[in-house]
């Protein structure tokens, strides 16, 4: 298997303007999460009686400015995170994330999905494994060193499993767009696919992280970060 060797643990940011363009986000005109058709139904009653509005901040989508704003915020609690870490470890041992989801997911055509709708970040806990920097770390911690890659092919099979998981809220959404009907029942419908969504896509980033790294390795690293699985 080859690897390549992105530069990880440096700054990245995602690709804004393919970002904005997949969901024509412009920073003067932010879009709603619910549409007029959900405020002017049965589900938009019942949402104004808890206090909400059409104009309330959740159901405000991210500009491209708040959505970049939300990665810096999540890559710096990885960076001091890091930093923490490798300033308790034994003299001369460092470690390194490594995304068990590639930051260039984000890149593609599931990054608004990711972002937006599930709000999983790829610098998030959730997708980090810490894998030893070089060879004495490696030695020291008994961890794997960091690859600085991913087997080929890997994004093509993630793409394919997203797409597998997200069947169902698509074809929830194709239903409702069809039939024009925009009830209490089909927001809490959709609230509650995007939870479960949410939940597989963590425990595939866990299971490729297993399978990219190798279950031993996989297991060591909880064995020795497994108390600050989650970070914060």
């Amino acid at each position: 298997m080859g690897f390549e060797r992105p530069a990880f643990g440096r700054r990245r940011t995602l690709n804004a303007r393919a970002l904005a363009e997949r969901e024509a986000i412009v920073s003067e005109a932010p879009q709603r999460v619910f549409p007029d058709e959900v405020w002017e139904s049965e589900a938009g009653d019942i949402l104004r009686e808890n206090g909400a509005h059409p104009d309330s901040e959740f159901n405000q989508r991210p500009t491209q400015e708040s959505a970049n704003a939300r990665f810096e915020e999540e890559f710096a609690k990885q960076r001091a995170f890091i930093e923490q870490v490798n300033a308790q470890l034994p003299a001369g041992a460092k470690v390194a994330p490594y995304a068990m989801l590639p930051w260039e997911l984000w890149d593609g055509r599931f990054g608004e999905l990711l972002a937006m709708r599930c709000a999983l970040w790829a610098p998030g806990a959730w997708n980090q494994m810490l894998l030893a920097e070089d060879a004495h770390s490696s030695a020291v911690l008994g961890l794997p060193e960091h690859p600085g890659g991913y087997p080929d092919g890997l994004i093509d099979e993630i793409e394919r499993l997203l797409d597998e998981a997200y069947a169902p809220i698509a074809g929830m959404m194709e239903k409702v767009h069809s039939e024009q009907r925009f009830g209490l029942n089909e927001v809490e419908a959709h609230g509650e696919a995007i939870n479960d969504l949410m939940r597989k896509i963590i425990t595939m980033s866990h299971y490729l992280g297993s399978m990219c790294i190798g279950e031993e390795a996989w297991e060591r690293h909880k064995e020795v970060f497994g108390m600050n699985v989650g970070w914060y």
